[in-house]
């Protein structure tokens, strides 16, 4: 599957053409649907049973990443996405390069090359690190799975 729009809709067609995800027949989305819009825009029962691939799963998140999803959801009504939460911890790390010597381009640069595997900033994503070409090192996507309308940590399928 590609982006949460299509893929919504896609997989509601094809539920509604007898080709429910099973045992049998399994859906596999990206990082992209992995947002309660692809519930919503599928329908919950249509989309149950489809896995995806994410970093962020607000059900297993840190302590940051708890108190990030309960400011979330007072502030917008709803659980933060992949997108949102990845966009957080982008916006963290420019900061944390801001505060530690990065008052110039050169400085930022420098400050968030020390960024690395070895000493990563650690976000509501998980631990974030750099190798030498600028590619995050840390992150692990998960197995998650629409259970019940809601995207959780997958079992084994």
């Amino acid at each position: 599957l590609g982006v949460y729009t299509g893929d919504a809709v896609a997989v509601k067609q094809l539920v509604a053409g007898g080709l429910a995800p099973s045992t049998s027949l399994v859906y596999v989305g990206n990082a992209s649907d992995n947002t309660s819009s692809f519930v919503s825009i599928a329908g919950a029962s249509s989309a149950n049973g489809v896995y995806m691939t994410g970093i962020w799963n607000p059900g297993n998140a840190n302590a940051a990443g708890k108190a990030f999803t309960t400011a979330f959801k007072k502030a917008y009504h709803s659980s933060p996405a992949e997108d949102a939460a990845t966009a957080y911890d982008a916006f963290k790390v420019f900061q944390y390069g801001v505060e530690h010597g990065g008052t110039s381009r050169a400085a930022l640069i420098k400050a968030l090359h020390a960024i690395t595997p070895a000493h990563p900033y650690v976000g509501i994503t998980g631990r974030i690190g750099f190798d030498s070409t600028g590619q995050a090192t840390n992150l692990k996507p998960s197995l998650l799975q629409v259970v019940n309308g809601n995207i959780v940590a997958a079992k084994s399928p």
